[in-house]
C-alpha cells in the first residue's frame, strides 16, 4: 500500500513538474486584436499529421491546422483564418484566440506558444494637434519599477532611459514625477501623419517587464486640408475683427498622390468676425 502510494505521488510530481516546465518554456506573443499571427514553429516541422492545438485558458483543446501531403490546412473552424501553406498564420485574432499553442505529432518539437490577445484604444487627431497616450499601471510596496517606456510598432521610441526617437524630438513631454505614483502618460505636441501607428506602455517592475493600462493605443492621425486651417483660425478668434499681425504662422502638409511635399510655414490673412471669416 505504501508503494502504491509513493508511486502514485512521484507520477503527481512529475506531472505538475511537466506541466511547470512547459509554461516556462513557452515563447509569448503579444498580438493587437485583429492582428494577424504567424507561428513560425510550423514552418520547420514538415511531418505527416502534425497538429497545432490550441489549449485555451478554459482548458478545452481544438486543432487549429494539420500537415498533410506536404502542407499545412486549417482545421474544422478555422477555413476562413487560416490559409494552407508551409506555415500557419491565424488572421484576424479575438480574444478567445488566446492560450496555449502546441505544436504535437510525428517527431515535430514540442513547441509551445502562449498568446496573448491585446485589445487597444483607439485615440483619433488631426494634424497639428496635441494628444496624451495614457498609460497607468498598479505598483507595489515592495517591488522598484526601474525604468518605464513606450514602443511604436514594436520599436522603442521614448522612455526614462531611451533617447527620444528620430522626428519626435522637442515634441514628447514624459511625467517627471516618481515612476511608484503609476503614471507614464506621454503628450505629444504637434502630432504628424507619421506619428500614426500602435503604442504600447512597458514598465519594469522587481525587473519584470509588463504593460501598463491600457495595454495598446493606436494613434490615428488625419490630415488637415488648407480651408481647415482657415476655418481653425478664424475660430479662436471669435466676435472680433483681427489684424494680420496677430495671427499666428501656421504649419501645412500638403500631399499629392503618395508623394509628400516639404513642410511649409504660412501665413493666414483673414479678417475674423462672429459669423464670418473673409481673406483680406
Amino acid at each position: 500500500m505504501d508503494l502504491l502510494l509513493r508511486k502514485t505521488t512521484m507520477i503527481c510530481l512529475l506531472l505538475v513538474f511537466s506541466l511547470l516546465l512547459s509554461a516556462v518554456s513557452a515563447d509569448r506573443i503579444d498580438a493587437l486584436l485583429g492582428e494577424s499571427v504567424m507561428f513560425t514553429a510550423t514552418k520547420d516541422c514538415s511531418r505527416e499529421n502534425a497538429e497545432l492545438i490550441h489549449r485555451s485558458r478554459d482548458d478545452n483543446n481544438r486543432t487549429v491546422a494539420r500537415y498533410q501531403h506536404g502542407k499545412w490546412s486549417p482545421a474544422s473552424g478555422y477555413g476562413d483564418r487560416v490559409d494552407q501553406g508551409d506555415t500557419v498564420t491565424l488572421r484576424i485574432t479575438n480574444i478567445n484566440d488566446e492560450g496555449l499553442y502546441e505544436l504535437t505529432g510525428s517527431k515535430c518539437d514540442e513547441t509551445v506558444t502562449d498568446l496573448y490577445v491585446v485589445p487597444f484604444h483607439v485615440v483619433h487627431a488631426a494634424e497639428g494637434q496635441t494628444v496624451t497616450l495614457q498609460c497607468h499601471y498598479v505598483t507595489t510596496t515592495n517591488k522598484k519599477v526601474e525604468c518605464a517606456w513606450w514602443e511604436k510598432d514594436g520599436k522603442r521610441v521614448f522612455g526614462t532611459e531611451i533617447k527620444l526617437e528620430a522626428g519626435f524630438e522637442g515634441r514628447v513631454s514624459l511625467p517627471d514625477k516618481d515612476l511608484a505614483l503609476g503614471d507614464f502618460s506621454a503628450t505629444v505636441q504637434q502630432v504628424r501623419q507619421e506619428d500614426g501607428g500602435n503604442y504600447r506602455c512597458y514598465y519594469l517592475d522587481g525587473g519584470k517587464k509588463k504593460m501598463g493600462t491600457p495595454a495598446a493605443t493606436r494613434l490615428a492621425v488625419d490630415e488637415v486640408s488648407p480651408d481647415q486651417i482657415h476655418t481653425r483660425v478664424c475660430d479662436s478668434y471669435p466676435g472680433a475683427l483681427c489684424r494680420s499681425s496677430e495671427l499666428p504662422d501656421v504649419g501645412l502638409q500638403s500631399h499629392q498622390g503618395n508623394k509628400k511635399f516639404k513642410q511649409l510655414h504660412v501665413s493666414v490673412y483673414l479678417a475674423c468676425s462672429h459669423k464670418t471669416c473673409q481673406s483680406q
